[in-house]
């Protein structure tokens, strides 16, 4: 089966449609309204049901945009999901819903030095990952909360939602916290996007990411107690050990603004492995086939781990486990509830109340400010990415030791934003379109979630050493993580000063 006939299967698309937001009542039964033996991008029935669905815009990515856009990827009202299906493309839906907030942690195995890893040798890196994704059930359960669980290429997607007619989006709402620089390009829509980002969906937004923040603190706490077999970080850090690999627990969807990210939906195709052969190795593209984004659990309904990676890799048993799961995203507001009540009673709710409540310097005082930072003050592994920012200051690893080194010598970690800032500001060849995806909003909830994790005593700072440092290896071209081993410095001085500091 190809993806273009996959896609007309009437349960893959039903999925595909209840994962946009398209109420149940209209989708009894697809083949008696739409004609699936003709061009999806054709039928006006498609599009009839595409108006009830809450997803603001949707997302396609494949080769076949290549070919017309010499882009991989393209955003587009919902109507245009026929032609996406079409041509094959995988599909997204926006995380901006017209009628729910959503939540979503992203969950995956990354390798520095083998990043093909995960397509080469799946058995063994989601053998790895089993503990961390039992665990990170049980932390959502222990909440009252069952999401929707669907597998990717390189892990899990663990997905959530509150309806906004519900009386905990007010409670959710009022958690967040939005960036003067960030309420203009809210307020002030592109003609692509159509209309401004209410302000109640941009606090959503924000405050989903800050208990995100506390269920990652949950999960690393549950998981430790278990002895994983590799690390478990936040963000791609990287770990010393032979693959440099570890367990990510990815929260950089709350970095940028609402109206720019997107998930994957369950039941589309999945093709990065074949387009990233520049990151993920061209072997990857040749060896590993057509692969399939499919839930692995939602309410009681889960598959086994070595039954979920073997259906993911056919359509036609794909098609088959379509029939037998919904996709819809569940509204759990009781659990909602108990997960915001615990959070507010938290050490990392009052540091985040301490953090939103902090002033940078203003732009104009950066040259007074922040520029004259003595850089050669601090370890050369700190400051190289501040003198060579592109790509280095874009990297959770670099992002994470300049956080516990500045706050160990007395730094507030809103400054430590506002520094990262006066670097994302300025031109410095990003490939991240900064006026895009706001550079302030980059900076201030990198560094909220690594200071979050000092001040609560989840970073217990066991690589807070130049030995550790020196094992990570490679950053970036030749540039290593420990540029100068013989410095005369010791990250574990500043270690003992930020433990004594907190």
């Amino acid at each position: 089966m190809d993806i273009v006939h996959y896609y007309r299967n009437p349960a893959i698309l039903t999925r595909i449609l209840e994962f946009l937001g398209v109420p149940p009542e209209l989708l009894t039964d697809l083949t008696t309204c739409i004609d699936l033996s003709r061009p999806l991008a054709d039928s006006i029935e498609l599009k009839e049901l595409l108006c009830a669905a809450t997803t603001e815009y949707i997302s396609a990515y494949g080769h076949r945009l290549l070919e017309t856009n010499h882009r991989d990827h393209a955003s587009m009202k919902p109507f245009g999901l026929g032609w996406t299906l079409d041509n094959g493309l995988d599909i997204h839906r926006s995380i901006w819903d017209r009628e729910n907030a959503l939540g979503v942690l992203d969950v995956e195995y990354f390798s520095k030095s083998f990043p093909g890893e995960p397509y080469l040798a799946p058995k063994r890196t989601f053998g790895l990952m089993e503990p961390v994704y039992q665990g990170i059930l049980d932390v959502f359960k222990s909440y009252g909360l069952a999401p929707l669980a669907v597998i990717t290429g390189q892990g899990y997607n663990f997905d959530v939602l509150v309806s906004k007619d519900k009386p905990v989006l007010g409670s959710l709402a009022s958690l967040g916290h939005v960036e003067e620089t960030l309420k203009y390009d809210y307020s002030h829509p592109s003609p692509k996007r159509g209309r401004p980002v209410p302000e109640e969906d941009a606090r959503a937004f924000d405050a989903m990411g800050k208990l995100f923040e506390f269920l990652c603190h949950r999960i690393l706490t549950e998981v430790s107690a278990c002895t994983p077999p590799i690390p478990v970080v936040v963000g791609d850090v990287v770990c010393g050990n032979e693959k440099r690999e570890a367990i990510s627990l990815d929260l950089s969807l709350y970095t940028n603004p609402l109206h720019t990210r997107s998930i994957r939906c369950p039941f589309s195709a999945y093709s990065k492995h074949m387009l990233r052969g520049d990151v993920l190795g061209d072997i990857v593209a040749r060896r590993v086939g057509s692969l399939f984004s499919v839930p692995r659990r939602l309410r009681d309904a889960e598959l086994p781990l070595t039954r979920v990676l073997d259906i993911r890799t056919s359509a036609e048993k794909v098609a088959r486990w379509a029939k037998r799961v919904a996709t819809y995203i569940p509204d759990q507001p009781e659990g909602m509830v108990r997960l915001i009540r615990e959070y507010k009673e938290s050490r990392l709710y009052a540091f985040h109340l301490e953090y939103d409540a902090g002033q940078q310097d203003n732009a104009s005082g950066w040259f007074q400010g922040y520029d004259r930072f003595d850089l050669s003050s601090i370890p050369p592994c700190v400051a190289q990415p501040l003198h060579c920012p592109n790509p280095l200051l874009l990297q959770p690893t670099n992002l994470r030791t300049i956080v516990r080194a500045l706050m160990a010598i007395g730094w507030h970690p809103k400054h430590i934003a506002g520094l990262v800032y006066s670097k994302y500001a300025r031109n410095f060849g990003w490939d991240v379109n900064f006026r895009r995806y706001d550079a302030n909003r980059w900076a201030n909830v990198w560094v909220r979630i690594y200071a979050g994790m000092i001040v609560t005593g989840v970073d217990q700072l066991l690589d807070l050493n130049c030995i550790s440092q020196q094992e990570k290896g490679d950053a970036w071209m030749g540039m290593r993580y420990c540029p100068a081993p013989d410095c005369g410095c010791n990250l574990a001085d500043y270690r003992d000063m930020l433990e004594r500091r907190i």
